[in-house]
């Protein structure tokens, strides 16, 4: 704990072990190990095997192929039919907080969620009761493209002295219109069920919002310039050197990919 990985020592097709720096101390030691996995998300994960010198080049797939889940967020109030068919306010005593999903399929390439998580009750200064509020989440689901990546460099670095990404990122015609599908829904479902808070109306938020990202160490079943790993998270070209997280998933995808993450890493 209290460490950073600033690269990882490798010979041959082999890691040896990891240099990493103390935070309190600022020592520097290095650490032996007969097997690593490198599991520091889909953003920091591809900027320590650059910083390693793996996967390294113009033409390496390690970094592309960056993948978001845009993402149409509200807030509703639960409205008074609802609240009526619940049995009123006085009923939801003891009443678990909601959680409906609703799966991509086809013909709806987005998944939704509708949660009692209020993020802002700070504003309602007690005029509602937040059990009466529900947040609409609509992640929608992209393509992997290559030119959708992180670029590092090494005159531009972090404060731990490793290559700060660079984003080059946008979404395509066809992705944005199908955003705006996906906000239409979402503006559609909530109305069936309350009224859009002032404070949280229908919206699309920015690039990354959804803090799903995906597919910048993805793998596949050919060393072909395109994948980083075999379909078992090792790297290609390497014994013992294995990676886990969201960067390792290849495809277009919608849900969050926590268990999915968790499901690679058991395999």
């Amino acid at each position: 704990p209290q460490h950073v990985a600033r690269r990882l020592v490798h010979r041959s097709g082999r890691v040896l072990g990891a240099a990493v720096r103390s935070l309190d101390s600022g020592e520097s030691l290095e650490i032996r190990a007969e097997a690593v996995v490198v599991a520091c998300g889909a953003l920091l994960t591809p900027q320590l095997l650059w910083s390693s010198g793996i996967f390294r080049g113009d033409e390496s797939p390690l970094g592309r192929f960056l993948c978001d889940h845009p993402l149409a967020w509200a807030q509703v109030a639960l409205g008074r039919e609802v609240l009526e068919r619940l049995g009123g306010p006085g009923d939801l005593q003891g009443d678990p907080p909601p959680f409906v999903a609703i799966p991509l399929q086809e013909g709806r390439p987005f998944h939704s969620l509708l949660i009692a998580d209020v993020y802002d009750r700070q504003t309602l200064e007690g005029r509602l009761d937040d059990r009466l509020l529900l947040g609409l989440y609509w992640y929608g689901a992209m393509e992997p493209r290559a030119e959708n990546r992180l670029e590092f460099r090494e005159d531009a670095l972090d404060v731990h002295g490793l290559p700060r990404p660079t984003f080059h990122f946008a979404l395509t015609p066809e992705e944005r219109r199908r955003a705006g599908d996906m906000l239409a829904d979402l503006r559609a479902v909530g109305s069936l069920v309350g009224r859009f808070l002032p404070s949280a109306p229908p919206q699309l938020l920015p690039a990354g919002s959804s803090m799903h990202f995906l597919g910048t160490t993805r793998m596949g079943a050919a060393d072909d310039g395109l994948h980083v790993t075999d379909p078992f998270g090792r790297v290609w070209g390497f014994e013992n050197l294995y990676l886990g997280g969201t960067g390792l998933v290849p495809t277009a995808t919608a849900a969050n990919p926590t268990l999915t993450a968790c499901a690679l890493a058991v395999r």
